[in-house]
């Protein structure tokens, strides 16, 4: 079994959670994708190693993406 946790970019509520997870249990051999969008992270459990491109492509398929939003400054200098 392999187990991957990734961040996930962009969601707001738990509509966001459920395309992302419909889209990342489409992926070839995972039987569990769990995905909180208040921490904007996904836990993908599979059979197979998946490549990462793969979780990509599903996160941009469900209209996200896979990384880290930094917080931006209210005001800048």
């Amino acid at each position: 079994m392999h187990k991957k946790i990734i961040p996930i970019e962009g969601m707001h509520c738990r509509s966001c959670e459920i395309l992302v997870e419909e889209e990342l249990r489409k992926l070839p051999s995972v039987f569990y994708a769990s995905v909180n969008y208040k921490k904007s992270l996904a836990e993908i459990h599979s059979r197979a190693e998946i490549p990462g491109d793969l979780i990509v492509r599903a996160a941009r398929e469900a209209g996200y993406e896979v990384g880290i939003n930094e917080k931006r400054k209210w005001l800048t200098a």
